[in-house]
């Protein structure tokens, strides 16, 4: 099996986790006591899947991949919160959410851009 397929596995894979744990009652889930704990998970979750996105499309070749990845990661997030909205009766569309995703989107886009040569040539070597 190409290594390229791993990789968009774990793109695809991370994509469901985060729609999956978006979506189900939480009520009842292990909890953290600090401040904006919410706020913060939704800020890591949405970094590290806008790097999943990036690295995923980069097996595509596809150009623009910083871009795309932050265009996707951010629509996903918001079809994710309308579907709080819409679907669900234990969960609720949050604006904050929204904002600490696009925070982390935009962290996401930073570090990628920044740390981009080292990536692509990582990923490159992978494959």
């Amino acid at each position: 099996m190409p290594k390229k397929y791993i990789i968009r596995g774990l793109c695809f894979g991370y994509a469901l986790l985060v729609a999956v744990g978006s979506l189900i009652d939480t009520k009842k889930a292990p909890r953290f006591d600090f401040v904006f704990e919410d706020k913060i998970i939704h800020f890591l979750a949405y970094l590290m899947l806008c790097v999943f996105f990036f690295l995923g499309l980069k097996t595509f070749r596809i150009r623009r991949g910083v871009k795309n990845a932050v265009a996707i990661t951010l629509i996903f997030g918001t079809v994710l919160e309308l579907l709080q909205k819409v679907v669900t009766d234990h969960r609720t569309f949050d604006l904050f959410d929204l904002l600490a995703n696009g925070l982390g989107v935009l962290t996401a886009a930073l570090l990628i851009r920044k740390n981009k040569t080292i990536l692509v040539k990582k990923l490159e070597t992978f494959m």
